[in-house]
């Protein structure tokens, strides 16, 4: 049975190896996680993400700053305080048809009332299907009421 242990011992490093390439897979794989974590909270806007059903998967840190900590809830709950996906809801018409959509909408947030610019853009697998939605959210106060108080001012005028 000499021939049944050579295999057996020839498996061992194959094993090894493939165990050990597993564990650099998947530290090369945290890294790149993190790394894209990071990059995402250097971004000066809000950036969640959004799976199918409207569940948010990903809040980066200036979204949570805004919105606050939502990660695992629906957004219509979290942001809006609705029972279902919000009218003209950006997402569902990325949903809808695979295309870039923008809503502006007013806000109540711990800082107050805001004024925000809200993008959806589609997140797609390797066979072009929409997976997820991804949502920019700018805070567009400051222009906001630059603008309002320039109409005054015309008025007046």
């Amino acid at each position: 049975n000499g021939e049944g242990e050579a295999i057996t011992k020839a498996r061992k490093p194959a094993r090894q190896h493939t165990n050990e390439t597993g564990v650099q897979e998947a530290a090369a794989l945290r890294e790149e996680i993190h790394k894209t974590k990071d990059i995402l909270d250097a971004i000066g806007d809000g950036i969640s993400v959004l799976d199918r059903n409207f569940t948010i998967l990903y809040e980066n840190r200036v979204h949570r700053n805004i919105m606050g900590d939502h990660t695992g809830e629906h957004c219509y709950r979290a942001y809006q305080k609705r029972q279902r996906v919000c009218k003209e809801c950006p997402v569902a018409l990325t949903f809808s048809d695979g295309g870039i959509h923008t809503v502006k909408r007013q806000v109540q947030t711990e800082q107050g009332k805001l004024y925000v610019e809200v993008t959806a853009s589609p997140l797609r697998d390797k066979h072009g299907n929409v997976i997820a939605g991804i949502e920019t959210l700018r805070d567009i106060t400051t222009r906001e009421e630059t603008e309002r108080a320039l109409r005054i001012r015309e008025k007046e005028l």
